[in-house]
């Protein structure tokens, strides 16, 4: 994923621990009319969404909206913290909690708050993908210690009696 011009926060202050795919979950949306005068005379409507997944790759997170033709990018930060922007004044903040739930609002013309959890088998199969279309990435996450194997577990030794 290429950091676009718009994009949040800041390559030098981020981490890996984030990466992967979140899957998007439920959507609330907190519009009462229009948040910003971006609608116009005649808009009124904001209407309802399903979250979109969001991906991060090396600590830059994007969230894409193709029906609305957007995309948000911005970087977590070590503690969790995420901003994203938009080329067009829309952005987004959000907090990864412990459980693994990034938590946020979306502000544009409406306000949205949404929750994304992270999944490890849609991050396996975009790794995958990944790998196919761009090998060099693999390197990249291997040196970074990303494909590391699982943890062998021990036979159980205990006897019946």
């Amino acid at each position: 994923m290429t950091p676009t011009s718009y994009a949040a926060g800041s390559a030098a202050n981020t981490t890996t621990a984030f990466d992967g795919m979140w899957v998007g979950g439920p959507v609330t949306n907190m519009s009462s009319g229009n948040a910003l005068p971006a609608g116009g005379e005649g808009y009124s409507s904001c209407p309802n969404y399903a979250a979109p997944n969001v991906i991060i790759s090396d600590g830059l997170a994007q969230l894409d909206v193709p029906n609305l033709n957007l995309i948000f990018q911005g970087y977590v930060t070590p503690q969790g913290v995420l901003a994203m922007r938009t080329g067009a004044g829309q952005h987004f903040e959000g907090q990864v909690d412990a459980q693994n739930v990034l938590r946020g609002r979306v502000i544009g013309a409406c306000v949205y708050d949404a929750t994304w959890r992270k999944s490890v088998e849609a991050t396996r199969r975009s790794n995958l993908i990944e790998d196919r279309l761009h090998p060099a990435s693999t390197a990249s996450r291997k040196a970074k210690g990303k494909f590391a194997p699982p943890p062998r577990t021990k036979p159980s030794t205990t006897t019946q009696r």
